[in-house]
């Protein structure tokens, strides 16, 4: 049986083993691999991965006319694209009948569609109250965005998968400020 000497790496072994960590972390730091969906506010905040195909869904209670608003978006050159807006009434705040609008039947009901087709000015800022109930959904995850406090901001990003990491494991240290 070979003796051990506390050596566990030669010294040229140990030079290897620490540059190929240091490749390799310094990939994961800079490399931006992942989309994702940031939410901001001053109680919290959250990050989600996000793929360029999903659906991004926010709906809430319009604060006059008091039905449900549902705004559906894409992710589209790494940013927020609103590709269709569904809402039961039109009135004060909401848009006025034009070329991009049609009744549809979704689910047994009948909404008003919208196809604004805009991109969306970052940061998407959003003043949250109980009666709003504000919600944002994306593909796998239902969110109640008025846990992250009175104003919110909601941006995509762009980040490396090391960063993806740290923010997940201390969102607080990233939080905007």
């Amino acid at each position: 049986m070979p003796k051990f000497t506390g050596k566990l790496l030669s010294a040229p072994r140990r030079n290897l083993v620490i540059t190929a960590s240091s490749v390799v972390f310094l990939f994961l730091a800079i490399f931006p691999t992942n989309n994702v969906l940031i939410i901001e506010g001053d109680k919290g905040s959250n990050i989600i991965k996000v793929n360029g195909n999903e659906t991004i869904e926010l709906s809430f209670i319009h604060s006059v006319e008091l039905s449900r608003w549902i705004q559906i978006y894409k992710i589209v050159n790494n940013k927020l694209f609103l590709v269709r807006s569904l809402t039961k009434s039109c009135g004060w705040g909401l848009p006025s009948v034009g070329e991009d609008f049609s009744f549809e039947e979704i689910d047994g009901e009948t909404w008003m569609v919208f196809q604004p087709r805009r991109y969306i000015e970052y940061p998407y800022m959003i003043g949250t109250d109980a009666i709003n109930d504000f919600t944002l959904t994306t593909d796998d995850k239902t969110i109640k965005l008025e846990r992250y406090g009175s104003v919110v901001a909601i941006k995509v990003e762009k980040i490396g998968s090391l960063e993806y990491f740290l923010r997940r494991l201390w969102p607080e240290g990233f939080k905007a400020g």
